[in-house]
């Protein structure tokens, strides 16, 4: 007589019970699947927090991020913001503050505005 092999990720008796998982690892993890993933949470929040470096990215197609508020893009020191080729920006309102400077270098800089433009 065989018996079926051991998933290697038993259950507790509490995430079965109460649908609650807590998995802690000392080392390395990884995740691979060959179609999607999805994480979604009903009721709470998903964060994500690293030591050292944070990196997400496609190779193909769209990467998008959306917030139902607002959208807060941190870093402690330089951001360095490129694109491969054009930045759009479509927004109501643009509000850019620096303690020093704001520097926009190129060969054509241009400003319009259709009521008015101050420069101060």
């Amino acid at each position: 007589m065989t018996f079926p092999a051991l998933p290697t990720a038993i259950l507790t008796l509490e995430s079965f019970l109460l649908k609650n998982e807590t998995k802690n690892n000392n080392g390395f993890y990884s995740l691979t699947a060959k179609s999607d993933i999805t994480t979604i949470t009903t009721g709470g929040s998903i964060l994500m927090n690293a030591s050292t470096n944070f990196s997400v990215g496609c190779t193909s197609g769209i990467m998008s991020v959306n917030s139902g508020t607002s959208l807060n893009l941190k870093s402690k020191t330089l951001m360095t913001i490129v694109a491969e080729t054009n930045i759009d920006i479509d927004a109501i309102n643009i509000d850019m503050e620096a303690e020093t400077l704001i520097d926009v270098t190129a060969p054509t800089v241009d400003i319009n505005g259709s009521t008015a433009i101050n420069l101060n």
